[in-house]
């Protein structure tokens, strides 16, 4: 499991203390952040509930942000892999080979050739060959399929 560090790993009630932020005695939480992957590399923090509110907020905001600056890379990326997909695919058909596309993004070309579009593994069925395909390069895919057929 991919985690971004730092991130708060345990948070805990105590019922007097002083807070990071603004120094004051009252009832704080007792965050401990996990700052990289080995367990004992902790780190403490004690902070009230309306410095951590306030975080919170600040941090939802910058993602937020950085959501809405992404979104139009995020839409014409889309866009050209299926864009790309949809070439493939007409690419395919005409060389007479049907596809059956499953939900783990896997794909059968002609029963000959399983392929998984997520890590660009292809598989040939009877000999089992290993191939690296690509939406990026259907001319190497087409190749293949040529010789297949």
């Amino acid at each position: 499991m991919s985690k971004n560090y730092p991130y708060i790993q345990d948070k805990q009630v105590k019922e007097s203390g002083v807070c990071s932020i603004c120094k004051e005695t009252k009832k704080v939480f007792q965050l401990e952040w996990r700052v990289d992957w080995f367990q004992g590399n902790c780190e403490f923090e004690d902070i009230c509930q309306s410095c951590l509110s306030k975080r919170e907020n600040e941090e939802r905001k910058k993602q937020e942000a950085y959501e809405a600056r992404m979104e139009p890379i995020w839409e014409r990326q889309r866009e050209n892999r299926e864009n790309r997909e949809a070439k493939l695919k007409a690419m395919i058909w005409q060389l007479g080979f049907d596809i059956q596309e499953y939900d783990n993004g896997q794909w059968s070309i002609g029963g000959l050739i399983d392929w998984w579009t997520t890590t660009g593994t292809a598989i040939e069925r009877k000999s089992r060959k290993r191939h690296h395909f690509s939406f990026k390069k259907p001319d190497e895919i087409k190749k293949i399929l040529l010789q297949l057929k």
